[in-house]
């Protein structure tokens, strides 16, 4: 009989302790996210799965474009947005920063609580749970300043990807202009060699002296030398190719695409500096800065706002059913939540001021680039049309001439030396007319000639 007791005393004793648990579970599952997910947060949140799924789907590297001799160049670009580590690190930091959203809109961590009471020899233990309720919208406002970070976040992603695309057309143009000063320096020691041959035929027959020997070995030397420098910079660019794509030095780095295009159509001034209003990253980030910081000033005020705490506490080993319900409420600091706000309202007008000297700087930057593409495009046409023709011309009389007896050697290096650097010019300043042109488009405009896919999901 005094065993049967103390097992139904037992077996009551659990059933108390399971219900002692029952307050502290419903609370924590009905006290979780109570708002509603914001618009820019749906926004940021479909955004970040479209181009997840293209850029790390399931959590992995995509299979990268096979990258070959005949490759074009946006299979490099699309190489070095999937592969460049810069721009992984920027794609998961804005990924972070859309995740942490959804933490705003919790309400504070419910606190469990126990209470242990002695009245003579009675004992009586009470569980119960604390819940802070925050001021009206202060978890709303507080998401939507989250919000508006994980937005900017996408933005610096945006920019990482325009200064990759920038960049791997920059080095290719590089060295392909590389490459053609290397095939004319190889055609010009070609006509050296084709004109040393003729003075040691000459010296044979006593038509030709010892110094014209001498002085032709000593401009293929120099030419040889040239040729040296060319080709060994060809590794210094492979290396900053190599880095953009995100190769290691230890792999073989491809070299840049051979054919690539060039612009010759001019473009509207005006319609460039309203794009670049529209879609520059810096100038977007900043108004992002703007909204955000006039949001905290939102929040600021809403400190003045006291915040609730309600609990409620039941007794599970008292015969009589005990329920104490709590609430506590906190009485803010009128002048340190003053400071706040007008902390708060100074960095609204620091945006602000910020946002203007950015938009003024890129107008320098545009006005910038724009006379280095007409600079670059003036000294492009000025070669093709007038001067390398003539040179050229030259260059090809003086040869003939030393040849016939007409002209002498002198006459004929002047021509040499005058026709590689008006070449060299020429080269030049096709290849950063495009560059200026890629850094005004992509790097000052926001736009990418070919548009990408990473690219145009991510906006």
């Amino acid at each position: 009989m005094i065993v049967r007791c103390f097992y139904f005393r037992e077996k009551k004793e659990k059933i108390k302790m399971r219900k002692f648990f029952v307050l502290p579970l419903i609370f924590s599952l009905f006290s979780g996210c109570l708002i509603s997910p914001t618009k820019v947060e749906k926004e940021e949140q479909e955004k970040l799965t479209r181009v997840e799924n293209i850029y790390r789907p399931e959590e992995k590297k995509p299979i990268l474009p096979v990258l070959k001799e005949d490759s074009e160049l946006k299979d490099f670009i699309q190489y070095a947005l999937l592969n460049n580590p810069e721009v992984e690190a920027s794609f998961y930091d804005w990924k972070s920063a859309v995740e942490k959203i959804s933490a705003t809109r919790y309400l504070p961590y419910p606190i469990l609580s126990l209470e242990n009471e002695i009245v003579s020899n009675s004992v009586s233990l009470s569980s119960g749970l604390m819940l802070m309720l925050p001021a009206k919208d202060k978890i709303t406002l507080a998401s939507e300043a989250m919000s508006l970070e994980a937005r900017k976040k996408r933005k610096i992603f945006e920019e990482k990807i325009l200064k990759v695309a920038f960049n791997v057309k920059n080095l290719s143009y590089q060295y392909w202009v590389l490459k053609e000063k290397i095939k004319l320096t190889e055609n010009i020691l070609k006509i050296l060699n084709e004109i040393e041959e003729l003075i040691l035929a000459r010296l044979k027959v006593g038509k030709a002296s010892q110094s014209d020997v001498l002085a032709i070995q000593i401009e293929e030397e120099k030419i040889r030398n040239m040729l040296l420098d060319l080709d060994d910079y060809k590794k210094v660019l492979l290396a900053k190719f190599g880095a953009i794509l995100g190769i290691p030095p230890k792999d073989k780095i491809p070299e840049p695409p051979e054919k690539l295009p060039f612009t010759e159509q001019d473009f509207s001034e005006e319609k460039i500096w309203e794009l670049v209003k529209l879609q520059n990253p810096k100038l977007s980030f900043m108004k992002d800065e703007i909204e955000e910081s006039e949001v905290f000033v939102k929040l600021a005020y809403k400190e003045y706002l006291p915040d609730f705490s309600i609990g409620l506490m039941k007794s599970f080993f008292s015969e009589m059913a005990m329920v104490k319900p709590m609430l506590t409420l906190s009485v803010p600091w009128r002048k340190k939540i003053s400071s706040m706000v007008v902390s708060a309202k100074s960095k609204v007008k620091m945006t602000k001021a910020q946002y203007t000297t950015e938009e003024l700087d890129l107008a320098v930057m545009l006005a910038d680039g724009l006379f280095r593409w007409r600079q670059a495009n003036r000294e492009f046409k000025l070669y093709k049309e007038n001067l390398l023709p003539k040179v050229k011309w030259i260059l090809e009389l003086n040869k003939v001439g030393y040849i016939t007896g007409l002209s002498n050697l002198v006459d004929f290096f002047v021509s040499e030396r005058m026709f590689l650097d008006y070449s060299f010019n020429y080269l030049s300043a096709q290849a950063f007319r495009e560059i200026a042109l890629n850094e005004v488009s992509i790097i000052i405009a926001g736009i990418l000639p070919e548009r990408e896919t990473l690219l145009q999901e991510a906006r």
